[in-house]
């Protein structure tokens, strides 16, 4: 239940005497605020599993609780900012070993909890676009600077200055959920702060070096596009390796 805003409350909606049969049925409206904590290590490409647990306390004294099958579970609503991507109900048995005393023998209890899940999937064409097209600037800017004669030396530090900058104010305007570890976006301005500082640190040691730097210029041309494509393979292998349920 949500600490935050607390609300749960049930209603007795219809009771079915079985024929022939000393046990009833009973169906019950509930009404909660639930809430959940999810990982957001993948934002803002992450799927997220939801699910409703629920058991029965006593099952002699309450009796026991129908399991149903994954077409009776309810897909028919919406979440603002996701997608429903899978539906299942499945059952949770625990095993509980119970210690009576020092002369008897342990009393061993299964349990079972009913789970309804749904896998949800965060809808980030917006957020993608937000971050990629002005990312994908920036990074084109910093890979021109290595275009850049020494003579003009001057320009490419005052581009790489500006492109580092800008990139810091991006991160701190993009919605980021500031989780414990560290999200898919935190990896890809780290990627982007990485190529910056490699770039600037070369360009400013070797301006200083004339003879290597014409050499590290055509190095960096090759070394910084294949350390990209390689660290954007990581980042798909990461969101494709996202738990399923």
């Amino acid at each position: 239940l949500n600490p935050n805003n607390y609300h749960y409350e049930y209603k007795l909606t219809n009771e079915t005497s079985l024929t022939n049969s000393e046990f009833s049925t009973y169906r019950y409206l509930v009404r909660a605020n639930l809430s959940f904590d999810g990982s957001v290590s993948r934002y803002p490409f992450d799927e997220q599993i939801i699910f409703i647990a629920f058991s029965i306390v006593n099952e002699q004294k309450y009796g026991i609780i129908q399991p149903f099958q994954d077409n009776e579970i309810d897909d028919d609503f919406e979440i603002d900012g996701w997608k429903m991507v899978q539906k299942r109900f499945g059952i949770l048995r625990t095993k509980n070993r119970i210690n009576l005393g020092p002369d008897k023998s342990p009393k061993v209890e299964i349990e079972e909890e009913l789970r309804m899940g749904w896998r949800i999937r965060r809808t980030s064409t917006m957020t993608a676009i937000k971050l990629g097209v002005p990312l994908a600037f920036l990074t084109l800017l910093v890979y021109y600077t290595l275009f850049i004669p020494l003579d003009n030396i001057d320009t490419s530090i005052e581009i790489l200055a500006t492109s580092f900058l800008s990139g810091i104010a991006l991160y701190f305007s993009t919605d980021n959920p500031q989780p414990l570890s560290m999200s898919i976006v935190d990896y890809i301005f780290a990627i982007y702060y990485v190529v910056v500082a490699l770039i600037t640190l070369g360009v400013t040691v070797f301006a200083f070096i004339p003879s290597y730097f014409e050499m590290y210029m055509l190095v960096a041309k090759f070394f910084i596009p294949l350390a990209i494509f390689i660290s954007i393979l990581i980042i798909k292998y990461k969101i494709a390796s996202q738990k399923k349920f």
